[in-house]
């Protein structure tokens, strides 16, 4: 959590943003959230959290706290004290003061990272299973778990002859395909699923 004011000051910095980013309390409070141009960084403290191509991005968050609104939760990059790039989701509310005057923000953020580096890898993983099965000629089909509709592929449809691919599949038409003797198994497998 860090709440800033309206001209993007940090004023405070909980320990979850010293760990996400990197800064001490003491480092961050007081700061500008924003980078500053060169000549404006001459005798300023480092600069944080936001990256240089982001700069709109801030001025957009601050307008609408100025105007009272709530920023609804986005993905973004901010920049940690090491340099590493975080994809974070953030949301953004305004803070008042008593009198119900807007005086700032308090920004909840989110670090993505691990989730963006674990869709990556499954969408590699997908793209590695879809050219085994095109270089081996085989059909593939996913079952929706919850309701037992069956997506298949062309090729799958191709490999067991079958003409109309709209036709849908549910699990019982899916047993009904297999083997006789291998029946029971597959419905078992399929039944540890669900469960």
């Amino acid at each position: 959590i860090v709440v800033k004011t309206l001209e993007g000051r940090i004023t405070n910095w909980n320990a979850a943003a010293e760990r996400m980013f990197g800064y001490t309390a003491a480092e961050a409070v007081g700061q500008p959230v924003q980078m500053l141009t060169a000549a404006e960084a001459v005798g300023q403290p480092v600069q944080m959290l936001l990256p240089p191509e982001r700069e709109a991005e801030e001025m957009h968050i601050l307008a609408s706290l100025a105007q009272g609104q709530q920023v609804p939760p986005f993905r973004t990059v901010r920049v940690a004290k090491d340099g590493r790039r975080l994809d974070i989701s953030v949301q953004v509310s305004p803070l008042r003061d008593p009198a119900g005057r807007v005086i700032g923000g308090v920004k909840s953020a989110r670090d993505l990272t691990h989730q963006r580096q674990i869709e990556t890898a499954l969408r590699q993983s997908e793209a590695r299973l879809r050219f085994a099965l095109e270089s081996a000629g085989l059909g593939d089909w996913e079952m929706a778990l919850d309701t037992g509709v069956i997506h298949r592929s062309r090729r799958h449809d191709q490999c067991f002859g079958l003409a109309d691919s709209a036709q849908p599949w549910d699990r019982e038409r899916l047993l009904a395909a297999v083997q006789a003797d291998d029946r029971a198994a597959v419905a078992a497998g399929l039944q540890s699923l669900v469960d």
